[in-house]
């Protein structure tokens, strides 16, 4: 019985099947380029919204939100089913060069403690090499960081964007 339990949990594993209820099941949410930039816009508009609500650790909801919370809530609203731990997120998607970030990518930092993820946030506005974040904070709640890559505190704890969308011509 326990090689058995252990041979499905390997298995599971290797075929990268999530257990996550009605999770998307794939590594990327894929659409239609029409309905990409579409679905981001809305997004955008939606999350701007909560602009204000209070950070709140593990809050998934409208009363408050943690980053990866946040994140988790807003695709939601669009039918999606991510995790809510930006360490998972961080799996989620292809990572991206800085030079082909698009609106909707996540961009992920380390932790204020820690070298590995601590956060995420998702980019609304794309000017050239400036990057424009939406995200949940500690001190602020839900707010905007402009051209964050010029501030010194999320510059030096960035590590990568990843695109949690694929994109499918049919």
């Amino acid at each position: 019985m326990k090689k058995a339990v252990i041979y499905i949990l390997l298995t599971l594993a290797v075929t990268g099947f999530s257990l996550q209820g009605n999770a998307q099941s794939s590594k990327s949410i894929t659409l239609h380029p029409d309905t990409y930039f579409s679905l981001t816009n809305e997004m955008i508009s939606m999350a701007r919204k909560y602009i204000g609500t209070p950070y709140v650790y593990g809050g998934k909801t409208a009363k408050g939100f943690d980053c990866s919370g946040f994140m988790y809530f807003l695709f939601k609203e669009f039918g999606y089913t991510i995790s809510p731990s930006s360490r998972e997120l961080y799996t989620f998607g292809e990572k991206v060069d800085k030079g082909c970030v698009q609106i909707g990518d996540f961009a992920f930092f380390k932790g204020r403690k820690s070298s590995t993820i601590g956060h995420v946030a998702l980019v609304i506005g794309v000017n050239g090499d400036q990057f424009d974040i939406i995200h949940a904070t500690n001190g602020k709640g839900i707010t905007i960081d402009h051209n964050f890559m010029s501030l010194s505190y999320y510059k030096s704890r960035f590590l990568s964007f990843r695109r949690p969308f694929d994109f499918c011509w049919d």
